[in-house]
């Protein structure tokens, strides 16, 4: 498997699993497991697991998420991954152009790489270079 596709695999993988507990309001803590299952969770019945691939991804978004420049690539991978509204409506709600959401998508996901350890590796298109250039010396 290429390096950008296991990168775009474990997103994705993150983004649907995640998705999933947002919506079923089960945030995998232990709190909620006691409560659901009034003590200790019995084992084998399809509960939650824990330390998941996709846990690994969220880990470094929340890393991300609390960093000063970070909060925007957070949101904007949480957007991409998790969301299925059409892309105009992502942008429109995050208050983005298409260039920055872009910039902010890539950023996100070279952070989440260098997180797993997995190299980034995708060429950016020359034409986008020196935008690239001004919005990563503008997070300071």
């Amino acid at each position: 498997m290429s390096r950008s596709r296991e990168l775009d695999d474990r997103l994705k993988y993150w983004g649907n699993e995640y998705s999933r507990k947002v919506v079923l309001g089960s945030g995998g803590s232990w709190l909620a497991s006691l409560i659901r299952w009034h003590g200790r969770a019995p084992s084998g019945l399809g509960q939650d697991s824990t330390d998941t691939e996709a846990d690994e991804v969220e880990a470094a978004v929340q890393f991300l998420e609390v960093q000063p420049a970070g909060r925007q690539m957070a949101e904007v991978l949480r957007a991409h991954y998790m969301s299925h509204e059409p892309r105009e409506r992502r942008l429109r709600r995050l208050q983005l152009s298409t260039v920055r959401y872009s910039q902010l998508l890539r950023a996100g996901r070279i952070h989440v790489a260098s997180w797993l350890r997995i190299p980034f590796d995708e060429p950016l298109p020359p034409d986008e270079q020196a935008a690239m250039l001004e919005f990563v010396t503008s997070l300071d």
